[in-house]
Order: structure tokens, then C-alpha cells, then sequence
């Protein structure tokens, strides 16, 4: 963990959105912290968000049933 400066980071990656909106369902529910870049090969799809909280868990949720591309807004990217 680092100090209370530094923002919490969420990195998933996947084979497509439903690998993403599976790993985003276990980290919400009390899964890894999200600290560690995605292994190498673990698939083209990503998801980031910044500091998540309950807000920006249910918008990553949208986009990723949404399926398009988000850079930014509100500290998420898919």
C-alpha cells in the first residue's frame, strides 16, 4: 500500500468486456486492490479507474455493457 497521497489504481485486462466486468465484480466485492499492472498476455481489453469508488464502479459497469471506448472522463478508461 502506499501513503494516503497516493491514488488507489484499478488495472484489469481481458480477452473482451465480460472478462473485464467479471475481474471488476470481484474486485468490488472485496477482491485484489488492483495495485499491479495486468500480466503480459493477459489480453487486449483494459479497464483503469482512478481512486474507484461506488460512483465510478457503477459507470465502468455501463461502459463496459456499453462495449465503447472511454479515455479519461471521470478517471476511468476501457
Amino acid at each position: 500500500m502506499g501513503t494516503d497521497d497516493d491514488p488507489v489504481v484499478w488495472r484489469l485486462a481481458g480477452d473482451d468486456a465480460d472478462a473485464l466486468r467479471d475481474q471488476l465484480d470481484a474486485r468490488a466485492g472485496g477482491g485484489a486492490n488492483g495495485h499491479a499492472p495486468p500480466e503480459p498476455g493477459a489480453g487486449p481489453a483494459r479497464l483503469g479507474i482512478v481512486d474507484p469508488d461506488d460512483r465510478k464502479i457503477r459507470l465502468a459497469r455501463r461502459l463496459l455493457a456499453k462495449g465503447e471506448p472511454w479515455r479519461g472522463r471521470s478517471d476511468i478508461w476501457f
